[in-house]
């Protein structure tokens, strides 16, 4: 079953996959996957309230352009795809398109089209992701140049007193670094406070639940993706960031020039089970997929 268009007059369309059920909202001023889980053993993934697959925010170099969040789009449908437009205004000159569309058997595709209409400086894209309790983040690191291990390595990341308070960022080099720190987090709403070190060795972030074993595993183009994020695990519950259990993607980064669009595709599986056999498969799967938005 693809998308169900009953809902479509409250902005709540409901769909179905061969192993997955799930809800997307779309009302014109807030979007995103709002509940998603297996038809087998179904655990709810998704933070209603927060969404997966949510566009957060448009920054460029030492600039704030909004949130797609909090910025009206309008949005068309049918059974095969709900595709979302936020249109130009004076702090942001670019069409935002965010295509979602159901990948067989288990997994929901977000392709993103951003069309500028002015030239930005380093042009970010921050996607962000939330789920429910009981979920735990894992991330897929580089070795750095002081360590003996020369392969990746698998990352939960876990609460210390230097990490305590930050959301965790995971560049993918250098210049993922020098963003981060260029001023763009310091401005527009909700200053954000993160924390960094490694380097990504894969564009993902793969949610494991504790009980059931299932994983919610979001790839993102690597080549489209300067940074990942994720929140930590602590065992107190007073924690706000490991309570938002974040996935995040800092998407392009590239100078923009109007007309000249950017495209990127990203993939979001909630899967019975995975290991690391699995998850290389499903990565390299899709990294190798040939696309054109």
């Amino acid at each position: 079953m693809p998308f169900s268009l009953s809902g479509m007059k409250s902005g709540l369309v409901e769909f179905e996959t061969e192993e997955l059920k799930g809800r997307l909202l779309c009302n014109g001023s807030q979007h995103g996957i709002c509940s998603l889980a297996r038809k087998e053993r179904p655990i709810e993934a998704a933070n209603p309230d927060w969404c997966l697959f949510n566009l957060y925010r448009w920054l460029s170099r030492d600039r704030y352009h909004g949130m797609p969040r909090q910025t009206p789009f309008s949005w068309e449908a049918s059974a095969q795809q709900i595709c979302l437009r936020w249109e130009p205004y004076p702090e942001h000159q670019a069409t935002t398109i965010a295509t979602y569309r159901l990948y067989e058997p288990n997994a929901v595709e977000l392709d993103i089209r951003v069309v500028p209409h002015a030239a930005y400086l380093e042009y970010e894209l921050f996607l962000s992701g939330y789920l429910t309790s009981g979920w735990v983040p894992e991330v897929i690191i580089k070795p750095t140049m002081h360590a003996q291990d020369s392969f990746p390595s698998a990352l939960i990341p876990q609460a210390n007193e230097f990490l305590r308070g930050c959301y965790l960022y995971y560049p993918q080099h250098q210049a993922g670094v020098r963003r981060l720190f260029d001023g763009r987090w310091q401005r527009g709403g909700y200053p954000t406070h993160w924390a960094t070190g490694r380097f990504f060795a894969r564009a993902l972030v793969n949610y494991r639940h504790l009980s059931s074993g299932q994983c919610c595993l979001a790839l993102a183009k690597q080549a489209d993706c300067f940074a990942i994020g994720s929140s930590y695990v602590t065992d107190d519950p007073q924690d706000s960031v490991a309570a938002h259990r974040a996935m995040y993607f800092s998407l392009f980064g590239q100078d923009t020039l109007p007309g000249f669009p950017l495209i990127t595709r990203l993939r979001l599986y909630l899967l019975a089970s995975s290991d690391e056999k699995m998850r290389e498969r499903l990565y390299a799967d899709f990294q190798a997929q040939e696309w054109r938005g």
